[in-house]
């Protein structure tokens, strides 16, 4: 499903399904990857082109010998690959990357910015992915040539995808935003149902409500009418569980 979406997205690179691919353990390209979140940028549609179709859209037009536009590559909405609500979901969550997450230095202040780092585990790679509603912009940073871990090269630190590569995402768009003559826009919210907060237990690999009882409770939001139809029928004086497997396992 990961590598399907991806797919649709904009990932024109060759993608294997394997698990680890929501970890980034697949390749791709700068471009391709900026390509893919401009559908995010734009509502869930992906931005084909007139002239090569399911292709970035690196040339705007072909001109003849005279420097004249005959083939107008013009941009073409794809159909929807994340539904609206989907998409604003989304943006929302890419959003808190950069107001309180691991993007925080690529801010841009009177703008609503949506993004996500990314770093490889040995520090070979660090990359920001990052948009604005008219604009987005992937910078990656690391060596061409070789993979070599990135240990100090922030100020005696590693370099992660929220330093450099935040950084010179943020320094272009501060230039590129005013050269294209754009004023802050907002996302669009989503439109969630109601949700409240409820106490959950598991018991026996079932979700029911705790009755105050529970050891094991855990708080969290649920949609109005999709929370567990059953409370469980946990003893005051019950033991955990869990505890006692503990227990159990030290003997």
């Amino acid at each position: 499903n990961v590598k399907a979406t991806a797919q649709a997205a904009g990932i024109t690179t060759p993608l294997q399904g394997y698990f680890s691919i929501g970890l980034g353990g697949e390749w791709t390209t700068p471009l391709d990857l900026a390509r893919a979140y401009a559908t995010f940028a734009d509502g869930g549609k992906r931005i084909d082109s007139s002239l090569f179709g399911n292709a970035p859209r690196a040339v705007e037009c072909l001109t003849d010998t005279h420097g004249t536009c005959t083939d107008d590559n013009a941009p073409v909405e794809h159909n929807e690959v994340l539904t609206p609500e989907s998409d604003e979901v989304l943006n929302q969550l890419l959003q808190g990357v950069v107001t309180s997450g691991t993007g925080k230095a690529a801010a841009l202040p009177g703008w609503q910015v949506a993004g996500k780092t990314g770093t490889t585990s040995n520090y070979g790679d660090a990359w920001f992915c990052g948009y604005v509603p008219q604009l987005v912009t992937c910078v990656w940073v690391g060596y061409p040539t070789t993979e070599k871990p990135m240990l100090t090269e922030y100020h005696g630190h590693p370099d992660a995808g929220g330093t450099y590569p935040a950084l010179i995402w943020k320094a272009f768009m501060s230039k590129a935003l005013p050269f294209l003559g754009d004023a802050p826009e907002s996302f669009t919210l989503p439109s969630l149902p109601y949700a409240s907060p409820e106490a959950l237990v598991n018991v026996n690999d079932k979700l029911e409500v705790d009755n105050g009882n529970c050891h094991n409770g855990v708080q969290v939001e649920v949609f109005s009418g999709e929370g567990p139809g059953s409370t469980a029928e946990c003893k005051a004086n019950a033991v955990d569980e869990k505890a006692i497997k503990m227990f159990k396992d030290h003997k």
